[in-house]
């Protein structure tokens, strides 16, 4: 009996399920989500999306998808991603796709325009396959290209009716005012006066730190809010346009032209306020454009201090103080947490400088417990105003002080200053800084991880060779500074004629040989 059971299991287990109906399969093939095909990461290429006028059966945005490289013809653009919490789906290729508000907005509004159902487009929420890191970093490292080689980028500006209108109205003004310069201007219903130009200038989308390169480099600009379209050459024919609003200054392209090609360090300073959902973005936004800085490589797979310690590789010549406290503030970095496996770990050094030995009856004549400034009065003989530091070595015990003129080392520290104290018996450093402010010294301690600091002896037994971890490097850059502080004029002068005014730098970044040579 037990036989005849089995046998009948085993052929309803051979048994081949019903076939589907040919609606059946179609059903399921429709309701798979859009896969991306895989692109040639060793070529130029890209992605191109084509709107259909129509929508599908079920009332949705359709468009089709195709490869291509950046020699094709295209347009590209430029928008807001907008928030989460809302998702729209379109389908693309037929299969279904799920898209923010923002672009959705665009989407349903272009489709209806007929020129932009004919022009292929670049969009990177679509043309990009936001789930693949390493896509994302090809992509991302050639996006200068893509936009300078588009016919055209379309500023997305929202649905707007504000915008809308003020875009609309500048159409026809700015038409006739090309056909009758000799007519002058309406002085009523001056369009600055007005609540459309208001929002224009207040939208979130010049707060988005991508625009920057978007604009800067498109051939041919159009404003687009709602269904009304402005081409944006003949936007800063506006009357009054000499108080241009900053806001909108990358429409202007003899404004543009000033910083392209300048220090990425410069860059990120300039545009230290943009806003992006990641923060290495608003350094990835800029690569573009820099001169010194282009070739950081794109990672999105690197942890954001490794991707600080890239920037500043990438800068060598804007190194500094000041450029380590910017890159920690567009990053958002933070002092590593006392409790991390790590933390007594060895780390490898990052900079260094040359402090010459003074004795300890140099520091007591310059009156250092008053005053900082007046150390500069002599060093064996010689001015010594331009020290950015020096070490006192105390005899009994034998324990060395380190001092940072943190002024000197940039001057747009001005009068901060650090002082570092050997503990015996304990590798490393105690820290302690103060602010010089009349006169009065306002200490705070921090504390020093082994091996952030070191000391090596030079070869004349004069001075001594200090290097400095990143982390030190970052705490130090950080003190009595916030996102107002700005670069030296060292820094701000990397790249123009104004660069060989300026002295070579006190602090050094190692090279990444130096960095892993062994200091006792």
């Amino acid at each position: 009996m037990s036989a005849i059971f089995s046998l009948r299991a085993e052929r309803h287990t051979n048994q081949q399920p019903p076939e589907k109906s040919g609606f059946e399969r179609w059903l399921e093939h429709v309701s798979r989500p859009f896969q991306y095909r895989p692109l040639d990461r060793q070529t130029s290429s890209i992605r191109l999306i084509r709107l259909l006028s129509e929508t599908s059966a079920g009332g949705h945005v359709q468009c089709k998808i195709k490869r291509a490289t950046i020699e094709a013809s295209y347009v590209c653009l430029s928008y807001v991603w907008g928030g989460d919490d809302e998702r729209y789906t379109i389908l693309i290729d037929g299969k279904p796709f799920k898209v923010r508000h923002n672009l959705y907005r665009f989407l349903t509004r272009a489709r209806r325009i007929k020129h932009l159902t004919r022009a292929w487009i670049w969009i990177d929420a679509l043309c990009i396959n936001q789930n693949d890191s390493s896509e994302r970093n090809h992509q991302v490292q050639q996006m200068g290209a893509i936009f300078s080689r588009a016919k055209n980028v379309v500023s997305w500006l929202g649905d707007d009716d504000n915008i809308a209108e003020f875009l609309e109205y500048m159409r026809p003004r700015t038409m006739s005012e090309e056909c009758a310069k000799d007519k002058k201007p309406p002085t009523s219903g001056h369009p600055e006066s007005g609540s459309g130009f208001h929002h224009l200038c207040v939208a979130e989308y010049w707060d988005r730190a991508w625009i920057t390169q978007e604009l800067g480099l498109a051939r041919e600009i159009t404003l687009m809010a709602a269904k009304i379209e402005l081409d944006g050459s003949l936007f800063p024919v506006l009357p009054g346009s000499e108080s241009y609003p900053r806001r909108l200054e990358l429409l202007r392209q003899s404004i543009t032209m000033d910083w392209k090609g300048r220090s990425l360090i410069y860059l990120m300073n300039r545009f230290k306020l943009k806003e992006a959902h990641i923060c290495r973005d608003r350094v990835y936004s800029l690569l573009a454009l820099c001169g010194e800085g282009k070739d950081l490589q794109v990672d999105y797979k690197a942890t954001d201090l490794t991707v600080a310690k890239h920037i500043l590789r990438c800068c060598k010549k804007s190194f500094c103080l000041c450029a380590t406290n910017l890159v920690a503030f567009i990053l958002q970095l933070k002092s590593p947490d006392p409790s991390d496996v790590a933390w007594n770990d060895r780390l490898p050094p990052f900079a260094t400088m040359t402090l010459p030995i003074v004795s300890e009856d140099f520091l007591r004549a310059s009156c250092f417990s008053e005053s900082y400034h007046s150390c500069y009065r002599s060093c064996n003989g010689t001015q010594q105003s331009h020290l950015p530091g020096f070490v006192v070595v105390s005899p009994s015990p034998k324990l060395l002080s380190i001092y940072l003129y943190l002024g000197r080392i940039c001057e747009s520290y001005e009068y901060t200053f650090v002082k570092l104290d050997e503990v015996a018996h304990v590798p490393g450093f105690a820290g302690r800084w103060s602010r010089v402010r009349a006169r009065q010294l306002e200490p705070t301690v921090f504390t020093v991880r082994p091996y952030d600091c070191s000391l090596r002896l030079t070869n004349d037994k004069e001075s001594y060779k200090a290097r400095f971890s990143f982390d030190f490097l970052v705490k130090l850059a950080q003190l009595d500074r916030d996102y107002r502080s700005e670069l030296c004029a060292r820094v701000a002068d990397v790249g123009t004629k104004s660069a060989s005014s300026h002295d070579g730098p006190a602090m050094r970044m190692l090279s990444h040989r130096s960095r892993h040579t062994r200091v006792d």
